[in-house]
C-alpha cells in the first residue's frame, strides 16, 4: 500500500508501466483506512482491483504473490527488508489463503 509506492519514490512509473506491459495484474486486499487509494488506483492503474477487509493494517508489512513462482515479503521500517521465497508448495498455500481472504472482502 502506501509503504510500498513510498519506497519506489519516482520509480513507481516506471514499474507499473512495466507490470501493465507484461500483463501482470494487481489484486489487492485492503483496510477502509485506504478507500480513497484504492478507488484512486482503480481509476488510474490498468489490471488493477481491491477489496476491503474489515480488519485494520499496519502497513508495516506488506506481501505480494507472484503466481506459481515467489512470495515477497516487505517490512517497511527505517530500511525496508524483502524476504523472497520460492517454493511451490509455500505459494500455493498463501495463494490459497490470500483468496480465502478475498472471498471475505467487500
Amino acid at each position: 500500500g502506501d509503504s510500498f509506492i513510498a519506497n519506489f519514490g519516482n520509480k513507481f512509473n516506471e514499474y507499473d508501466y512495466q507490470r501493465t506491459k507484461k500483463g501482470i495484474s494487481v489484486k489487492y486486499l485492503g483496510s477502509e483506512t485506504q478507500k480513497k487509494y484504492l478507488t484512486d488506483s482503480v481509476n488510474s492503474r490498468h489490471n488493477f482491483e481491491y477489496r476491503v477487509i474489515p480488519q485494520v493494517f499496519s502497513g508495516v508489512t506488506n506481501i505480494t504473490i507472484f503466481k506459481n513462482h515467489a512470495i515477497v515479503i516487505y517490512l517497511f521500517d527505517e530500511n525496508t527488508t524483502s524476504i523472497v521465497i520460492r517454493n511451490k508448495k509455500i505459494v500455493e498455500s498463501y495463494e490459497g489463503f490470500f483468496e480465502s481472504l478475498w472471498g471475505l472482502g467487500k
